[in-house]
């Protein structure tokens, strides 16, 4: 039980130093420089770093699918497409326009 609390705090460690491993300093050229240069400089940084594309992805990870389960998924979804689409032609469902 020991050695798991041990392992487990090992590990937070390693995260936490990962994360400040890939923080992003960006320095002052002189000390005229304009705000919006640095965080213009920054904000270039970051996106070369990866950084908010890794933790978008994480956000939007689900589960591995067989192919044979996201075919079916991809012609479930075209079946309603398509009942959806020949429900407005024949006017059974009123379709919002911008306009209105």
């Amino acid at each position: 039980m020991r050695g798991n609390r041990f392992s487990r705090n090992l590990h937070r460690a390693e995260k936490s130093a990962t994360l400040f491993r890939d923080m992003i300093s960006v320095k002052r050229k002189d000390d005229r420089e304009a705000n919006e240069n640095l965080l213009r400089r920054f904000n270039r940084r970051v996106l070369q770093s990866g950084i908010v594309a890794n933790a978008k992805s994480a956000q939007r990870f689900s589960k591995p699918q067989s192919k044979r389960d996201r075919r079916t998924g991809a012609i479930i979804r075209e079946q309603r497409k398509a009942e959806k689409n020949l429900q407005i032609r024949l006017g059974l469902i009123k379709v919002k326009s911008f306009r209105d």
